[in-house]
């Protein structure tokens, strides 16, 4: 499977946009992986994302920038 690279910028309240979009993407096939980077800091969420993944991705896109 080859890799896609999405960029985004969010602020305010879009993290939970930005949160949702990406489950989405994620459920449509089980064995997808998001890997998210903000400067050093890293997530990474394989398959379905559970309601607890779906908080952590959350918190992570709604950080203030590095």
């Amino acid at each position: 499977m080859a890799d896609t690279a999405i960029w985004l910028a969010l602020s305010g309240g879009a993290a939970r946009l930005g949160a949702v979009a990406i489950r989405e993407w994620a459920a449509v096939q089980r064995g997808r992986r998001v890997r998210l980077t903000r400067g050093d800091e890293e997530i990474e969420i394989e398959g379905v994302i559970d309601p607890t993944a779906a908080r952590l991705l959350e918190e992570f896109l709604g950080k203030d920038s590095p």
